[in-house]
């Protein structure tokens, strides 16, 4: 292993004092020096973005990524590994074909420690350069030597202190005004026509609304009797408003305003409005600024989540159910507070939505993933039930230490109902219709597993679902 970079990734390592930048071409196995795996008993590192592109493969996570890395021969093998770590999706745990520049593919395995590794089969002796982006959590795995324009791109986009993703030059407020009406609060933002901002959710009643390169002079709402804090906070990326509620939980409503900005409604609901009945947590993927997959004709995986998730609901309450969504609208969440909910509300069954992707277009169908074995019977039946009433192509159900299902009492699934990736799936999950289907089969899966027939036991109660794995 030579420990000393190439002119190009020094090059690199100066712009933007990367914490990571070396070239590997050893055969034979051996760490990084310096490099170490986090403390035993920490949170696992989230794997959120894993991505080939042109240069090399981009990937993202919770916290920053300190990896191990070594070189084999016999055959020539570039290999990653990423201490403690999971995935936030199970479409980013795949193989990547790539086959050009001598790679041949990017492959994932689990190892016995926990770790996650990540293989490029090379067709002769690798030559790589690893960059951890500032403190980005982005992990580059780049050929070394190369001069790629969109390589050159990210790194200085990662240093770049002006702050903002997206809109014009300057986003200018105009007038920002609150009100309340028994259990709602109504929040209007003004702003340009093409007014671009994110919303990110700590939890149901706290929330941030971020505006990239926004400015605001003027009086921000007071305080109500369910609206605590409305601050403005002025930064290098723009302005962000920091949005306090009463504690409790909040289904939000986003409306953005033809002549510009956006108008937010949080209604305050009980999550155990009927007291006799099981509550079910409803977990749509993605949101805000991460869209998920993007499927060929444009539609975001955050957007068929979001209202299969709302359709999940209405179907469950109307069958006398509890349910509530980790989230209502286009925000941010990220998958540490969407387990909060379970425990903050003692749920009784969590099922998180998204949809599949694949790097060939004509994969599809509906998958089904559980973690704990106390979920196992709770996916099974769910899913076998939905593939019955939708007939749609059974791709099984499958155990993945996925982040979002660390439930080891609650029933836990993650249900991929179909594939964005494939244009004519992309346009069946984008459709009404198809959305209430597949709620109902949804509604009626979890139903059935609630009532115990089916699986050849008596039916449960709330506590049991608790307690007790199926």
């Amino acid at each position: 292993m030579s420990k000393t970079p190439p002119p190009f990734a020094i090059a690199y390592r100066a712009l933007l004092g990367a914490l990571l930048a070396l070239t590997c071409t050893a055969a034979h196995a051996a760490p990084v020096a310096g490099l170490r795996a986090p403390a035993a008993g920490k949170e696992p590192l989230i794997i959120q973005v894993l991505d080939w592109r042109g240069f090399g493969l981009v990937l993202q996570a919770s916290a920053p990524i300190v990896p191990e890395v070594f070189a084999l021969n016999a055959p020539h093998r570039f290999v990653v590994d990423l201490p403690v770590a999971e995935f936030a999706d199970p479409a980013l745990s795949r193989t990547i074909p790539v086959g050009k520049d001598g790679i041949k593919q990017v492959r994932m395995a689990r190892q016995a420690n926990g770790a996650i590794r990540l293989v490029f089969d090379c067709e002769g002796a690798p030559a790589f350069q690893v960059m951890q982006l500032g403190d980005k959590a982005t992990l580059v795995v780049a050929r070394a030597g190369q001069h790629d324009a969109a390589l050159t791109a990210m790194v200085r986009a990662a240093t770049d202190d002006a702050g903002g993703v997206g809109g014009p030059a300057s986003q200018e407020l105009r007038g920002i005004w609150a009100r309340e009406q028994d259990d709602k609060v109504t929040l209007h933002v003004g702003g340009p026509k093409d007014f671009k901002y994110v919303l990110f959710q700590a939890s149901p009643d706290r929330m941030k609304l971020r505006v990239p390169r926004g400015k605001y002079q003027g009086l921000l709402p007071a305080r109500g009797k369910l609206l605590e804090r409305a601050e403005m906070k002025a930064g290098a990326d723009g302005w962000t408003m920091d949005i306090d509620l009463k504690d409790g939980h909040y289904e939000l409503h986003e409306t953005r305003d033809p002549e510009g900005g956006v108008t937010l409604v949080w209604e305050r609901v009980e999550p155990r409005a009927r007291a006799d009945r099981p509550l079910v947590v409803i977990d749509p993927g993605h949101g805000g600024a991460d869209p998920g997959a993007i499927g060929p004709g444009g539609r975001r995986e955050k957007e068929v989540c979001l209202a299969l998730g709302h359709a999940l609901r209405s179907s469950l309450s109307r069958r006398g159910l509890n349910a509530i969504l980790t989230r209502g609208a286009d925000a941010e969440v990220h998958l540490a507070p969407r387990l909060a909910l379970v425990e903050r509300w003692r749920a009784d069954l969590f099922v998180s939505l998204h949809a599949n992707s694949h790097t060939t277009g004509d994969a599809s169908g509906l998958e089904t993933y559980w973690r704990e074995p106390a979920s196992q019977i709770f996916a099974e039946t769910v899913h076998r039930t939905v593939a019955t009433l939708l007939r749609r192509p059974d791709r099984g159900t499958k155990q993945e230490k996925l982040y979002v299902l660390r439930h080891p009492r609650v029933p836990s699934l993650l249900l991929e109902s179909g594939f964005i990736s494939n244009a004519g799936e992309e346009r069946l999950l984008d459709d009404p219709e198809f959305q209430a289907q597949t709620a109902f089969a949804i509604a009626a899966g979890i139903e059935n597993y609630l009532m115990g027939p089916s699986l050849g036991s008596s039916p449960r109660s709330p506590s049991s679902l608790v307690v007790h794995a199926p």
